[in-house]
């Protein structure tokens, strides 16, 4: 419950941050990390829709997040939300550029 409640804060935060693409990207690709954080520990695809309901940007990435696999691993769990992070980032600054 804790984690969600820090993911739809994460979700308030990077909607207020500056207008900048680096800026705004690294706080979309924070929340993103969040969200393959909370995949990578098994909760329910549903619990994310539930608190994020309303913000179809971050639904995409609760889409996204969950077409990866789970890993069992802390190190390969680690390495995933990294490269999910890095995605999301790059997704972004080529939208806002």
């Amino acid at each position: 419950m804790i984690k969600l409640t820090l993911l739809a804060a994460a979700l308030l935060s990077f909607n207020s941050v500056a207008d900048e693409a680096g800026v705004y990207c690294a706080g979309v690709s924070k929340l993103a990390g969040q969200i393959m954080e909370m995949r990578q520990d098994n909760y329910e695809m549903s619990e994310l829709y539930t608190v994020l309901s309303g913000h179809a940007g971050s639904l995409t990435i609760v889409k996204m997040a969950y077409e990866s696999p789970l890993y069992l691993g802390d190190e390969y769990k680690a390495r995933e939300i990294t490269r999910f992070k890095n995605e999301i980032f790059m997704i972004c600054v080529s939208d806002k550029n």
